[in-house]
């Protein structure tokens, strides 16, 4: 199930249209989406595509058809937990961080199957008290319940084993970070399970990278980086970041943005749970435990993209924002979050109000005069310098 590019009961992930709005040219007509997907993507020189090992459409993405049971859910999601009070076990052998977020986040991905299938109504289980068709099945709810109660413990001891920082198999306090807040070329990092959060940032990247009004014909430079890729120490040394992600199975990160999502809750874990005061140094030695604000030098701004008819609806964005500014990084904008529910078009025009507030915030960075957005225009709330709203009150 996804949440992005969300797939919700009777949606499918449609192509957008050539002549579907998009990114502004340079003469600032928008440019159509199918033009910016052909796009070399920049990454660090400005110039260069994405990383070539991980090719365009190189996801490993589920079956949108792919039928689960309730029962095999259930196995999976057993599985992750007696996984998980191994490596929570002080006594037990380390495990390695990699096997623990893939098998744990399999199983929450096979459990969103399950539960989506049972939400579509199509056999497979529905919610409610329809069974599955499984006539092994003797609970009211064919075993859903089940499911749904095994996620929650699942989804549950997999925060509190990264907030303690047990999986990591090498060293109990996180590596030194670099110096914050120096670099002012924006960066942009995307997380997406089906392309659409992909394509949404390679607009943003057109856009900014054209779209200023006094550089007399010159691009500006802009860093993009899929999550799956990215390091903490990518942003920690930016004033700027932008990210635009989706939402993944029951309210968790695309699958190839886990270990970045882990490393956020383990150097938060280490800050705030005691792993001595390390943590504390870990940027310049400078900082208490408590003040441990590697971010603190970084604005962010978060698309979440989601479907509102599911009740994790844009959920690993508004984490991601918690988490961010739990390290310390000042919010630009609320949280934003995009809405497919009716449909990629609809969301696309969401998207598009978000780009044309990141490019105004750009351009006054820059100097460019009349470029904040007005107050009280949609998305329009810019913090100030220090702390400002809460990240996760929707815009």
């Amino acid at each position: 199930m996804s949440n992005d590019e969300q797939q919700g009961p009777a949606a499918t992930a449609a192509p957008a249209s050539p002549e579907q709005a998009s990114p502004r040219d340079d003469d600032g007509e928008r440019k159509p989406l199918a033009q910016v997907r052909s796009s070399p993507v920049v990454h660090d020189d400005g110039d260069a595509p994405a990383s070539s090992s991980a090719p365009r459409d190189g996801f490993r993405r589920t079956d949108p058809s792919e039928v689960v049971t309730p029962k095999e859910a259930a196995a999976s999601l057993n599985e992750a937990l007696s996984l998980l009070k191994k490596a929570s076990d002080p006594n037990m052998p380390w495990e390695d961080a990699r096997r623990v977020l893939d098998v744990t986040g399999d199983a929450l991905d096979v459990a969103g199957l399950a539960l989506r299938a049972a939400e579509e109504g199509d056999g497979a289980g529905a919610v409610g008290g329809v069974h599955d068709g499984d006539d092994d099945d003797d609970d009211d709810d064919g075993g859903l319940g089940e499911v749904q109660w095994l996620s929650v413990m699942v989804s549950a001891a997999r925060s509190r084993l990264l907030g303690g920082a047990y999986v990591d198999a090498k060293r109990k306090d996180p590596p030194p970070l670099p110096p914050g807040g120096t670099n002012d070329v924006p960066l942009i990092v995307w997380a997406s399970q089906t392309g659409t959060a992909e394509e949404f940032a390679s607009s943003l990247v057109y856009t900014l990278k054209n779209g200023g009004s006094n550089r007399g014909g010159k691009k500006k430079r802009i860093d993009v980086v899929d999550m799956m890729e990215a390091k903490l120490e990518d942003v920690v040394t930016r004033k700027r970041a932008y990210f635009v992600v989706s939402t993944f199975g029951i309210g968790r990160p695309p699958k190839k943005a886990e270990a970045f999502y882990a490393s956020l809750q383990l150097y938060r874990g280490a800050a705030t749970k005691g792993s001595g005061s390390k943590a504390g140094d870990a940027r310049d030695g400078k900082e208490s435990q408590g003040d441990f604000r590697p971010l603190a030098g970084t604005e962010v701004a978060v698309a979440a993209l989601g479907d509102s008819r599911f009740k994790d609806f844009a959920a690993f964005g508004i984490n991601l924002a918690q988490e961010l500014q739990a390290l310390g990084a000042r919010p630009i904008i609320k949280v934003t979050t995009l809405d497919g529910k009716d449909g990629p078009e609809a969301q696309e025009a969401e998207f598009q109000n978000w780009e044309d507030l990141i490019l105004r915030i750009e351009n006054a960075r820059s100097g460019d005069v009349g470029a904040m957005p007005q107050a009280g225009s949609r998305g329009a709330s810019p913090q100030g310098r220090e702390g400002g709203s809460s990240c996760c009150v929707i815009s």
